[in-house]
């Protein structure tokens, strides 16, 4: 016999802060298409690294020089400061960085798409 099942509450649901910080890439993509290599912005150009597509994608408040990102959320704050190790650097596993400096790392040296750094956040 057939028996309606109850509808999921998305209110219920915990999405992950790495999920957040990673749809905010994806949105601060599409306002700024092109990706930046070694500057948050270029707005001749459209161009934003992948903390830039975080800020502009709306998962940070403002981007201060001497203060760095100010993230909207507090917890986003304290996940961007977490350890983290680099995908591509294994045989630098003693390198430890934190989640926000490892983003830029990713954009900068290993020339990761903005958007493939977004799905590897959505792993962790």
């Amino acid at each position: 016999m057939f028996q309606e099942t109850k509808e999921l509450s998305t209110s219920s649901m915990q999405v992950s802060l790495y999920h957040e910080m990673a749809e905010s890439i994806r949105r601060g993509c599409v306002r700024y298409p092109r990706q930046a290599f070694g500057s948050l912005y270029d707005e001749s150009e459209k161009a934003a690294c992948v903390l830039g597509a975080m800020v502009v994608g709306g998962g940070c408040a403002s981007f201060q020089p001497v203060l760095g990102l100010q993230y909207n959320d507090s917890s986003i704050q304290v996940v961007a400061q977490m350890p983290a190790f680099c995908p591509h650097c294994r045989y630098f596993s003693a390198v430890v960085w934190t989640l926000e400096s490892l983003l830029v790392h990713l954009n900068d040296l290993h020339k990761m798409s903005r958007e493939r750094i977004a799905d590897w956040l959505d792993t962790l």
